[in-house]
């Protein structure tokens, strides 16, 4: 398989293994380039973001992309492209204007968590982690980093009431009271998760993702996040747009940057 972007242009190989239609979904890309199976000429790549360029050759199992330059065909001698090649766009505009957003987002998320990664390796602390509507997603791009047990003690996914009460003992009046989406249950998961794990920092989402369960008070997008040490317990209350992947991305970069910011 041939892709032609133009000499002086780079492409990621994530962005390369959709643009080529190998993938449709990011996720799948991320998983299967941080297992260390796709190459570049010949030598394993561990990044999504990881750069390739004219004469690189990209290989995924059976599959072979060989990256050309525009400029190097000449239109009367132009080859008929492989029957599985693909010319995606000019010079420059080789993304995917519909998946944009998506990535970008997905980017800023992973380098949130790298940061966060790098900053907690730094100063020697540990963190654990509770979610609701985020669903395990936080600790998945948390240790999608290599060396991530070295900081991260654990996690809790608790979603329904029963578990919050159950694992986390929120007490049934506060949940009664202010609701599984409020500042005081987000402060309660964070400092709870602390005291089971033992850990230097905790952090915590519970919100509402949608499309259903919004109401006038709190409608579809509003989440809390919290994050307590043994100084400081403390709040911020999110209201995201978008439908549900978004607002659990969104919520789960919130987070990363909200710890990184505090600690």
């Amino acid at each position: 398989m041939k892709f032609w972007i133009d000499r002086d242009d780079k492409i990621q190989v994530g962005q390369l293994l959709k643009a080529a239609g190998i993938f449709e979904k990011y996720a799948d890309i991320r998983n299967i380039v941080k297992e260390g199976k796709v190459t570049v000429n010949y030598e394993t790549v561990l990044k999504p973001r990881f750069e390739v360029k004219v004469g690189d050759e990209i290989r995924f199992e059976d599959k072979h992309i060989k990256i050309e330059a525009n400029r190097d065909i000449k239109r009367k001698q132009q080859p008929k492209p492989e029957k599985h090649g693909v010319r995606h766009g000019k010079a420059n505009k080789w993304e995917s204007k519909p998946l944009k957003p998506q990535l970008k987002l997905e980017q800023k998320v992973e380098n949130a968590a790298w940061q966060l990664h790098k900053k907690l390796q730094f100063k020697n602390l540990t963190i654990a982690i509770a979610e609701s509507c985020t669903g395990g997603m936080i600790q998945s791009y948390i240790t999608a980093n290599s060396g991530a047990s070295k900081y991260f003690m654990g996690g809790v996914i608790a979603y329904s009431n029963r578990a919050k009460q159950k694992i986390l003992q929120i007490p049934q009046d506060t949940l009664e009271k202010y609701g599984a989406v409020s500042k005081e249950t987000a402060i309660q998961m964070a400092t709870s998760t602390r005291q089971i794990f033992q850990c230097d920092i905790a952090a915590s989402v519970t919100g509402i993702a949608g499309p259903s369960g919004g109401t006038k008070e709190k409608p579809v997008g509003t989440v809390y996040i919290a994050a307590a040490n043994k100084e400081k317990k403390i709040h911020k209350k999110l209201q995201l747009r978008g439908n549900r992947t978004k607002i659990r991305q969104l919520a789960t970069l919130e987070l990363l940057k909200f710890i990184w910011e505090n600690f």
